[in-house]
């Protein structure tokens, strides 16, 4: 029985052998914008058709909630790499319903922490 991470390998090299990626999009966006958005495996491919987006059109960034957290955070040096480094015009923040994130508080997280064994010196 395969391991998922045998799986993906195989699909990568099948890819890859098959000649089904083309290196001919620039890595500079050709709609000149940047798409910060959630995470949620809803999303995978539904907000590229939902948008009617294609790849090379912008730069996506997807995290946790859509979260904009700290002055510097990760998501804020992304999209300012985004602009100073690839050019980028706009910036279009979209979230979605029934997000998880939302859903989920610090608390929470803490307990299914502990709860799977995380000690509380390593919290």
């Amino acid at each position: 029985m395969a391991t998922l991470l045998q799986e993906i390998l195989t699909n990568n090299h099948e890819f890859l052998v098959n000649n089904k990626y083309t290196k001919e999009i620039s890595k500079y966006p050709q709609k000149k914008f940047a798409l910060l958005t959630c995470m949620d495996t809803r999303l995978v491919e539904l907000i590229n058709k939902a948008l009617g987006i294609h790849r090379g059109d912008a730069k996506i960034i997807q995290n946790a909630g859509t979260s904009l957290i700290g002055e510097m955070g990760e998501t804020v040096k992304s999209l300012l790499l985004t602009i100073y480094v690839f050019d980028i015009k706009e910036i279009f923040i979209v979230g979605h319903y029934d997000c998880g994130v939302a859903l989920t508080s610090s608390k929470d997280i803490l307990h299914n922490m502990r709860s799977r064994g995380v000690s509380e010196q390593q919290l």
